[in-house]
């Protein structure tokens, strides 16, 4: 570079246009290998600011380094560290691109510059918004500082100098038993509070997230070999006999292999919501987290609203500030609404969290969402099935507007782009939706933004209910989604032994069947008449029993059929299956005895005709394709195939064997396969653990002989 050239050449490139940052050299330029850059930040008054900050090299890598322990650099989210009003770096001459940010209130600044010698650069930050006025707050409810194993020294100093850089008015620590008092540590402020905790850890049923516990609980329990016992609901007893406290489960969704036992981050897996839900245990979830497998989890949580349960959405990053590579705190948060020109006040923040005056963010914010006047958390009480209402909302992003979602009863109602990209948008208008019901509003922001950490940045507030009659919504689509996650998690825990007393086992067992009787309840209208094909006549012989399909006409409900066969002589239960197919071959039954049968189709509530014309004697023969010629070898068979439960193996030896596509064993005869008559019946894998849908040879080991099954998923 000429010596003539000024010290620092600038090229702004300001997300909001502000004039550029003052420069003053400290001194020459010299040929030294760095230089240090000093880092000033303020607001428009001129007072000096906490920030979070990003550095990178053009054509180079992140400033700092490495860990630094004084500006707390970090990898996660594109790498950031935090300037406490000033920070110096020291790097290599050259041209960068420094990232000035403070929260989603204030505009972020992205600017390139050229430091050549020992300089300061000085910054303004302007506030976009300011929602305190309006009584919003935001808060981090799921955060750690001292998570094992430890890469920073993060003390209350450093931690409230990151919610301020972060702009959290509410930030939630976890893993902090020894600073644990039940009460805001004694560093917070009125425009910053810090709670102190511990994350309780249960890794069968899930981890879960405790605001304003003021006793201590259990922090962890049910890791492999450990019995799965307690569950979260008794966490929950705990923490509501104490008088104080929230039940948040923190990341619900952790991974897609449900299965994964040990480790993070099936350990981490929220396993239970279906029974914590039904118990009315749960205060809220997080419905936006980094751990969550994605960010978002609108699905989840709007099945739970639909299937009638009131159920807030919460915001918990857990994001850990002791770790090098890590995202920041605050990424995801959730803001509070405690009233027009309301102080902040932790005790009122949470009411107004666990009322759910509330919205999630990733940086999009929602002052206001109201219908027919009525605010996120409160009810509305409508008269008709179907209603117009006034919808309002003010909507408002520092990175710009992307499209508003108006979400009625888990489906977009109506949506609308935002194509000039604004950052404040304002809209009145009507619309006819359905009752009962729940009405909720998503907000999207400019995707690629450094400074927000999800990859969509998006928030959404909680709902406004519409009830009807004092009667919520029971739509029977979500109320079977959980009725098939309590099928999951039965057979889950049921699988995974090693209790060390009967009535863990029994008492998880009711539990579930307890919850499953509260979401069937939600199925009313019982599965239409059927009708018996064979056998065809009293009395006569039948290699099998076949029926025609009854139907259900509620959305998501489905039908099974019970099965039962007893001897004729001694009224002897012989058979008792429960199968969503319309035809059984009793292979295990006797041939030349009579049999008496009947069947009954049961829907999700379990309520359900008999077949007509109802109870049938019949004689069992064996069906032609098992009738096996003297000398000849018996053909292998599987039905039915494809299968979404168990099925029957006829032609096969004791040797016979189940093999996934890889070559593994995954069940043989007494660890999966079961001999019935003359026929094998193969119901899970060796371990006890579900069988996954896919593709699964049966080979007799002896002769080689192999059979193709398809399994599929559900029922």
């Amino acid at each position: 570079m000429s010596p003539s050239w000024l010290p620092l050449a600038l090229s702004l490139l300001c997300t909001d246009h502000d004039p550029a940052p003052r420069v003053v050299a400290s001194s020459a330029l010299q040929p030294v290998a760095t230089v240090a850059w000093t880092i000033s930040v303020a607001d428009s008054a001129g007072r000096p600011l906490e920030v979070r900050g990003r550095v990178h090299a053009v054509g180079g890598g992140l400033f700092p380094t490495g860990r630094d322990t004084t500006l707390l650099a970090h990898l996660g989210s594109g790498g950031h560290f935090y300037i406490d009003r000033v920070a110096t770096l020291h790097v290599p001459p050259g041209e960068y691109d420094l990232m000035l940010g403070r929260g989603f209130e204030w505009k972020a600044r992205s600017i390139r510059l050229t430091v050549a010698s020992d300089t300061t650069t000085t910054h303004t930050l302007t506030r976009s918004f300011d929602l305190r006025p309006e009584g919003w707050y935001s808060g981090d409810v799921h955060a750690h500082a001292k998570h094992p194993p430890l890469e920073y020294p993060i003390g209350p100093a450093e931690a409230m100098r990151v919610a301020r850089s972060e702009d959290l008015a509410v930030t939630h620590l976890l893993d902090q038993w020894e600073d644990f008092t039940g009460a805001p540590h004694a560093i917070s402020d009125s425009a910053n509070v810090l709670y102190m905790s511990y994350e309780h850890r249960n890794q069968t049923y899930g981890h879960a997230v405790l605001p304003g516990l003021r006793q201590a609980v259990t922090d962890v329990c049910c890791l492999q070999p450990q019995p799965p016992y307690p569950t979260l609901l008794d966490l929950a007893a705990s923490v509501r006999a104490s008088g104080h406290g929230l039940v948040v489960l923190g990341h619900p969704r952790t991974t897609t292999n449900y299965s994964q036992a040990n480790g993070w981050p099936g350990a981490g897996h929220g396993r239970e919501l279906p029974v914590l839900l039904a118990h009315g245990a749960l205060d809220a979830i997080d419905v936006v987290s980094y751990s969550n497998d994605p960010d978002t989890l609108w699905q989840d949580w709007y099945d739970a609203l639909s299937a009638g349960f009131h159920l807030p959405p919460s915001a918990g990053s857990d994001a850990v500030l002791n770790w090098h590579n890590h995202s920041p705190p605050g990424g995801w948060r959730v803001y509070a609404n405690l009233g027009p020109g309301a102080p902040l006040d932790y005790d009122a923040w949470l009411a107004a969290f666990d009322r759910g005056r509330t919205f999630v963010t990733g940086y999009p914010l929602i002052p206001t969402f109201e219908v027919n006047g009525v605010s996120p958390g409160d009810t509305l009480d409508v008269t008709r099935d179907s209603v117009t209402v006034e919808i309002r909302w003010r909507a408002r992003c520092a990175i710009e507007l992307k499209a508003i979602r108006l979400i009625a009863n888990g489906e977009c109602r109506f949506e609308r782009p935002t194509p000039s990209r604004p950052t404040q948008h304002d809209t009145t208008f009507t619309i006819r939706v359905g009752a009962p019901g729940w009405l909720a509003l998503q907000v999207s922001g400019i995707q690629g933004f450094i400074h927000a950490a999800p990859a969509i940045p998006v928030a959404h507030t909680a709902a406004v209910w519409l009830q009807r009659g004092g009667l919520s919504r029971r739509d029977t689509r979500a109320s079977a989604r959980w009725l098939d996650e309590l099928d999951v998690l039965q057979a889950y825990v049921l699988s995974r032994g090693g209790w060390t007393a009967p009535w863990q086992r029994d008492s998880v067992q009711a539990r579930i069947e307890r919850s499953r009787a509260t979401f069937a309840s939600a199925f009313v209208a019982p599965p239409s008449a059927f009708h018996l094909l064979e056998p065809a006549g009293e009395g006569e012989p039948a290699s099998q029993l076949a029926w025609t399909p009854a139907s259900d006409p509620e959305p998501g409900d489905r039908v099974r059929y019970r099965v039962r066969v007893s001897l004729a002589s001694t009224g002897a239960l012989v058979l008792d299956s429960l199968t969503s197919a319309t035809r059984l071959i009793a292979s295990a039954l006797v041939p030349g005895e009579r049999y008496v049968a009947t069947i009954s189709a049961l829907d999700l509530s379990g309520q359900g005709p008999l077949v007509s014309p109802g109870v049938r004697t019949f004689v069992h023969a064996l069906p032609p394709s098992l009738t096996v010629e003297p000398g000849t070898e018996a053909r292998m068979r599987a039905w039915p195939n494809p299968v979404r439960g168990s099925l029957m193996i006829a032609g096969a030896g004791d040797d016979a064997e189940i093999l996934d596509m890889a070559g593994r064993r995954i069940a043989w005869l007494g660890a999966g396969l079961q001999r019935e008559g003359g026929a094998l019946r193969w119901t899970h894998a060796h371990d006890g653990n579900v069988i996954p849908p896919g593709i699964y040879l049966a080979r007799e080991r002896g002769s080689g002989r192999t059979l193709r099954i398809v399994r599929l998923e559900g029922r």
